[in-house]
């Protein structure tokens, strides 16, 4: 392998993986005023199912636009599980509150 070929190897890999890093941790520029949505998992989970959709969300935090729970849901599939809700508070910084 050519020293060029592997150098723009080793650039691709490098930007895969940074990607993918920056995939999994929440947007933090989309959450303004992420203290006021510190509250603990299960007080959101309303039908306990271990998922908190956007109706639960938007009934939780009657400020929240779609665009915050979006940015919440690292997973994209339209809702919030425990792991991505600790993820987007230790993003923030937020300890556990009830």
């Amino acid at each position: 392998m050519s020293r060029v070929a592997m150098v723009l190897t080793l650039l691709a890999l490098t930007g895969f993986l940074f990607g993918f890093t920056s995939e999994q941790q929440p947007q933090k520029e989309l959450i303004p005023n992420a203290e006021s949505y510190n509250v603990h998992f299960p007080n959101m989970d309303k039908n306990q199912d271990r998922k908190v959709n956007w109706e639960e969300f938007k009934a939780t935090f009657p400020q929240a636009t779609p665009q915050i729970f979006e940015a919440i849901d690292l997973n994209k599939d339209k809702s919030l599980d425990h792991d991505e809700w600790h993820k987007f508070k230790a993003a923030y910084g937020l300890k556990h509150k009830d």
